[in-house]
């Protein structure tokens, strides 16, 4: 794989490209804004398709995803929505702090929206996910990570963000570390005893039937009841309603 700096507009790209070291053939080239960690493709190569140019460079540098592009919502007195990344979540978002959890593993495995008191975020793919059964959300499917247990606290006729838009509530609790290093760290002299090994959250997802976008809201049960949370969720309006 090479890789390229570069700045356009006080903004710095990496441009990254890889290829077949057996063939020597270019597999993939792909651009990624440092500040965002926003992601796009420029060319591949399908198995079937040939070459493919996916994405125009140019509307790429000109957009920057914002937040309130998909969302709005309030918050209380003492957290923030930050600014969108690529790398927050499932599909991208922006995380909500402060930071809650802080795992005594530099470098730790648990994503940062494990870590944060919630965040905001896209899911990627939600008609691959979510299942309407005679115009009725399933509230068992919704996606689901390793090292967590989620389990669905039901449909929120309580919460609805704009028309058409259906709210699944779900519980999610999350390793914030490995079996590998709870055995390091009690090596190290460490009393397990004294750590937060859990994180625990509220996921309030935002599904529409048919449609092409779904959309999640964490809130940390460690910061918020389940009123609470409700209460914040019920604050949500879609942008494009």
């Amino acid at each position: 794989m090479f890789q390229f700096s570069f700045s356009f507009e006080q903004e710095t790209y990496d441009l990254q490209l890889s290829y077949n070291k057996e063939n020597d053939q270019l597999m993939d080239i792909y651009i990624v804004r440092l500040s965002d960690r926003q992601m796009q493709w420029l060319y591949t190569v399908d198995e079937e398709k040939g070459e493919l140019y996916p994405n125009d460079l140019q509307t790429y540098l000109d957009t920057k995803i914002e937040i309130g592009d998909w969302l709005t919502l309030d918050l209380p007195e003492g957290y923030t929505l930050g600014d969108y990344r690529g790398d927050i979540g499932y599909c991208g978002g922006a995380l909500i702090s402060p930071r809650v959890y802080v795992p005594k593993i530099e470098d730790s495995f648990s994503p940062l929206h494990w870590n944060y008191a919630g965040f905001v975020g896209k899911v990627s793919a939600p008609e691959d996910v979510f299942v309407f059964e005679n115009g009725k959300l399933n509230p068992d499917r919704f996606p689901r990570s390793n090292h967590s247990t989620e389990l669905p606290v039901g449909i929120m006729d309580t919460v609805t963000p704009g028309s058409g838009w259906v709210t699944l509530l779900v519980r999610g609790c999350h390793d914030l570390y490995t079996a590998a290093d709870l055995c390091e760290l009690e090596q190290n002299g460490e009393d397990l005893s004294s750590l937060e090994t859990e994180s625990n959250y509220w996921y309030f997802y935002f599904v529409k039937e048919d449609g092409h976008e779904a959309y999640v809201l964490s809130l940390s049960a460690k910061e918020f009841t389940k009123a609470e949370a409700v209460s914040i969720a019920q604050t949500v309006q879609m942008a494009e309603d």
